[in-house]
C-alpha cells in the first residue's frame, strides 16, 4: 500500500487541533478509523492555506474506494432447491 502514497508529511486538524506532521499511511490509518473526514483540514509544505483531507491527498480516497470495491466483492453461495 505504501506505493499509493506520495512520501510527504501532512498536518491535519485532529480533534480541533493541528496535529503533526504525519505519515501518509498514518493519514490513511487515522480515516479508516474515523478520526479524520475528507472534510477535515490538512495542510503540507508549500501550500499556503489548510484546505479539506481530500483536496490535499486525494490518494487516499483512491485507495479507500478500491479497498472497499475489493472487500465488497463476494462470492455467490449457491443454495439447493428443495425437492
Amino acid at each position: 500500500m505504501d506505493h499509493l502514497y506520495p512520501k510527504v508529511k501532512m498536518c491535519v486538524v485532529l480533534h480541533g487541533k493541528r496535529n503533526g506532521p504525519h505519515e501518509p499511511q498514518e493519514i490513511h490509518r487515522l480515516f479508516s478509523e474515523g478520526q479524520l473526514s475528507k472534510e477535515d483540514l490538512a495542510w503540507k509544505s508549500g501550500m499556503q492555506d489548510w484546505q479539506p483531507l481530500d483536496v490535499v491527498c486525494p490518494e487516499l480516497f483512491k485507495a479507500d474506494i478500491a479497498t472497499a470495491i475489493n472487500a465488497s466483492h463476494v462470492e455467490p453461495v449457491l443454495k439447493e432447491h428443495p425437492k
